[in-house]
Parts: structure tokens; sequence; C-alpha cells
């Protein structure tokens, strides 16, 4: 609601700072070595880059519509579009747009694999996951997680790196009796 991301202290739970970015934050990630943070701003269509050591915005990137997810590997930012079915790969040191991936429609989660070698992105009315090389930015595979699961807003990397995991939410679309507690269960 306040347009801003809060930093808390971990041990102490104290709030260290405020920092104002882009309208309607949706996701972050940490750069790998701790020192920026990336903020997508989904109404606005931007990208804040923020400094840690100084807590503040540095750089706002302009991206295409609706942004909603973003990783990193410390080089080049990987931001879902979820308006118009692509994957914008930034330049951190640029800023600039330095390709545009398409995928299926509504991209929403995005994590990066161990290694830095795959990006995978959830699309939130399907379920699927799509697979992306990152060396070779494109798409290499393509993942259903069933006919009836959708509402896929996030995945992420198992702790040994060798799974994905995907929260999602189950739509009972076969039930001939739709009740609250009979469609859809996350």
């Amino acid at each position: 609601d306040s347009n801003s991301v809060t930093l808390i202290d971990s041990d102490t739970l104290r709030i260290l700072t405020e920092i104002p970015v882009g309208v309607s934050p949706r996701t972050l990630t940490f750069t790998p070595d701790s020192r920026t943070l990336l903020v997508v701003n989904h109404q606005d269509a931007t990208l804040s880059k923020v400094r840690l050591d100084t807590y503040e915005v540095v750089e706002t990137y302009s991206l295409d519509s609706m942004p909603y997810g973003v990783v990193t590997d410390g080089v080049r930012a990987f931001v879902t579009e979820f308006g118009v079915a692509s994957v914008s790969v930034i330049d951190l040191s640029s800023g600039e747009v330095s390709a545009r991936i398409a995928v299926d429609s509504f991209p929403a989660g995005i994590a990066i694999t161990r290694g830095h070698r795959q990006v995978l992105i959830t699309h939130f009315f399907t379920g699927n996951l799509t697979v992306v090389d990152v060396q070779a930015l494109m798409v290499v595979k393509q993942v259903s997680t069933g006919e009836d699961t959708n509402l896929s807003q996030s995945v992420a990397i198992g702790p040994d790196g060798r799974k994905a995991y995907l929260p999602q939410t189950r739509s009972n679309v076969k039930n001939l009796n739709p009740l609250f507690d009979s469609t859809v269960f996350p």
C-alpha cells in the first residue's frame, strides 16, 4: 500500500528502514553478493535497483506490461511480464533490455537454478512451468502440472537444487456441485 520496501533486522526484528520504490511493488530478489535489491513494480512497469549500503534506489528500469517476478544471476535480471507473455532480460550494468523471451500466457513466478543455468517460470492460470536455458535465452521445455491446477504465483528451488516446488491452487473444475469447500483447494 505504501509503494515501498521495508528492511528488517532478522535478529532483532527491528525495522532498519523503509525505502520508497515504484507503484505496487510485487516481488523482489537480492543479487548473489547481497549488496543490491531488485524490486518489480507491477503497476508502473518498472524495476527498482536498490543499494543496500545506502538504502536508496540508484536506478529505475522501464519494463513492459505488468511485470510480476524477478530473479538475478548478478549480471542480468530476468523479469516475467504478465501482460505480454514474455521474460525480459535486463543487463544490470547498463539497464538495457538485452533480450525478450516469448513464453506462454500470464508468466508469474520465477526461479533460477543453482549455477544459473536455467530459469523456471510459472503461468498463473494454467499451472504450467516453462524452462528457459539462460545461456541460449530460449525455452527448452514446457511442463504441465495437470488440467485442474492453476493460480501458480511462485516457484522455489529445493535446498539441494534437484527439485522445484510450485505452490498452487487446484480448481476442481469437473465438480458438478460447486460449493465453497469442494471447488478450490490450496
